[in-house]
Formats: structure tokens, C-alpha cells, sequence
């Protein structure tokens, strides 16, 4: 998936995907860039298949209370594609793309904040337990791997796709409103995703974090930024069960 895009960019592994849209001098270059991944996102949704017990997990969430958002770096119609073919019935308390306007793409902790602006806002219609607060990316796959890999590299913040480089100032979270939020559910809130940037979000937004494992992600297991590393989403439903204490280093 990757290595497709980077070949059509004509840009090498280690050079960061969203970084050279940016880096792009004109709009119709970061435009065509733009359209280019898109088509290669778009054939990777026609093979996209769930992680086994996704649906499991989701009904569980949903039986115990416990909110979930999708913070995703993909654009939405991967994201609309998953929903409407392996979470019919599943309601997320939240989603972020790559198209929401104004907020930073992780690592950044931007999209996490967003959608817990959301919910302390609807605070009423939810139970206070330590268990209200679970912000979760939940993986997919694909023939060779997990296609949330997408939502970890995302082409654009910007409210426009056509436009990547379009800089935006974060409209829904005033910076007063970040230390309350901190306060009232940082420590409640719970990152899951498979990659660097899904753990340094979390970490960004003082999430606890946990990591699916997988072959191609297995070293992240021990970095900093992870709190648990799990290898199926019914070990994750396990430690949500549980219980589960992150580490104190979150921003």
C-alpha cells in the first residue's frame, strides 16, 4: 500500500508521504499528488476486510457504555465504507478524517481532542464512570496487512483535499478549553491504533495507549509510547474487561 504510494510520488521509504504533499510549490501539484493516493486508497477499500471480533468488540463497548470515536488519517470514504459494510448499527461518538477542517493529522493529539470536546459537551448523555471515555481506532485489513495504515498517513488537514498545504488554525478547540478536558477525561481516554502515529496522538493527547501488533509493527511493542501491546481485539476486549492503567507520561 505504502510502497505503491511512495512509487507513485516518486518518493523513497523514508520520506514522509504527507510531508511532500506539503513540501509540493503549487496547488495543481498537490492537488494531482492528492488525486493519485486517493485512487490507490480507493482500490485498497474494494479489499478492505475486518480484523476478527471487530463486530464483538464494538458490541461490547457498546453494552458496557463506553464511548468511541474513529480518528483516522484516511479520507471518508474508506471510513463510510467500513461502516456501511462491517459496523452496520455501530454509532461512533465521533469521527475524524483527514478532510475535518482545522485539525492536525497524527501524531498530532488534535483529532483526539475534537471528538472529547464532543463528548463532554453531551456529558449529560452519558454515564460519568471511568469507563465513559475509550477513543479507539479500530484496524481493518487488507490482503497483506492492516489497512488503517491509511488513517496513519494522512495526505491532508486542510478543509480542502484539493489544497493540502492550506494551513488552518484549530477552530473547535480553544487552547483554555484543552486543560479542562485534560483534566476531566485524559485519563479515561484510550488510544488504539497500529502504528507510531496512532501511539504518539494518544500520547499527544495524554491518552493511555495500546498497540495491535502485528508482524510489521512488532519493535513498536517496546517503544515509549506504548502503554500494552495486544495481538487480537479479543485480547483487547480482555483488557478493557479488566482493567487497564496507562503510563503518566502523556502530555
Amino acid at each position: 500500500m505504502f510502497q505503491e504510494m511512495r512509487s507513485s510520488l516518486g518518493i523513497p521509504k523514508s520520506t514522509d508521504i504527507l510531508g511532500h504533499i506539503r513540501s509540493l510549490p503549487t496547488r495543481p501539484q498537490r492537488a494531482e499528488a492528492v488525486r493519485s493516493i486517493q485512487s490507490i486508497e480507493r482500490r485498497a477499500m474494494a479489499r478492505q476486510r475486518p480484523q476478527p471480533f471487530l463486530l464483538e468488540l464494538m458490541q461490547y463497548l457498546d453494552s458496557r457504555g463506553i464511548r468511541k470515536g474513529l480518528c483516522t488519517r484516511n479520507f471518508p470514504a474508506p471510513v463510510q465504507h467500513l461502516r456501511d459494510n462491517f459496523l452496520k448499527g455501530i454509532e461512533f461518538e465521533g469521527v475524524v478524517t483527514r478532510d475535518t477542517p482545522g485539525i492536525r493529522a497524527k501524531p498530532e493529539g488534535d483529532g483526539l481532542w475534537m471528538i472529547v470536546e464532543g463528548w463532554d459537551r453531551n456529558t449529560d448523555n452519558h454515564s460519568s464512570t471511568s469507563t465513559t471515555s475509550s477513543e479507539t481506532t479500530i484496524p481493518t485489513q487488507d490482503a497483506k496487512g492492516p489497512i488503517t495504515d491509511l488513517i496513519d498517513q494522512s495526505l491532508t488537514s486542510s478543509s480542502s483535499p484539493s489544497d493540502p498545504a492550506t494551513p488552518h488554525n484549530n477552530p473547535y478547540i480553544p487552547p483554555s478549553r484543552i486543560p479542562h478536558l485534560r483534566q476531566h477525561h485524559g485519563h479515561n481516554i484510550l488510544m488504539v491504533g497500529d502504528s507510531i502515529d496512532d501511539l504518539l496522538a494518544g500520547r499527544n493527547a495524554g491518552a493511555a495507549t495500546v498497540l495491535l501488533v502485528n508482524e510489521e509493527n512488532s519493535h513498536l511493542a517496546d517503544h515509549e509510547a506504548c502503554d500494552l501491546g495486544v495481538r487480537t481485539l479479543r485480547e483487547l476486549r480482555d483488557v478493557l474487561e479488566k482493567g487497564f492503567v496507562g503510563s503518566e507520561r502523556g502530555l
